[in-house]
């Protein structure tokens, strides 16, 4: 596991950047719907998921599907349903490129079930002062289990 935290960042910020790219250029057969994801094969077995104008990238594995980003709270659950239904694998680890809702937000569904939450150091940093107009902490259970530095390496599924 320590080989995953020094080799995470790369991959997180190539793919945001692709996601993001990807995401501006609204890919042919990739429908803008906001309630119902829409998956897109982009490399291989790396797959740009869209609700919306937001974007999820999973990459499935043998140890399950490795999301980038996990989208709103409200949107998680039928994120996770369609992972399911399109026979990709469960969502076992869910990565945050940064600390916004659309990155983040859904990051509570997939910890409650059983994914590890991983960020940089900073996104945790980050979340960790967010508070809710109660002035509670915004993510209690989200808060990402492990972190790694600003830059490293990752390979998951053969993707580097």
């Amino acid at each position: 596991m320590s080989l995953l935290l020094r080799s995470l960042a790369p991959f997180v910020v190539a793919a945001a950047v692709q996601a993001g790219a990807l995401a501006a250029q609204a890919p042919a057969g990739l429908p803008s719907d906001t309630t119902r994801p829409a998956r897109l094969a982009i490399r291989g077995d790396l797959h740009l998921i869209r609700m919306g104008a937001r974007t999820v990238l999973a990459a499935p594995g043998r140890e399950g599907v490795l999301l980038i980003d996990s989208d709103l709270a409200t949107f998680a659950p039928a994120l996770d349903s369609a992972v399911l239904a399109w026979r990709l694998g469960r969502v076992r680890r869910v990565v945050f490129t940064h600390h916004h809702d659309e990155a983040a937000g859904g990051g509570v569904w997939f910890y409650q079930r059983g994914a590890e939450v991983l960020s940089s150091v900073v996104t945790r940093d980050r979340l960790a002062k967010r508070r809710d107009a109660t002035g509670a902490l915004a993510v209690p259970d989200a808060l990402p289990d492990r972190t790694f530095p600003q830059t490293f390496r990752f390979r998951w599924a053969a993707h580097d």
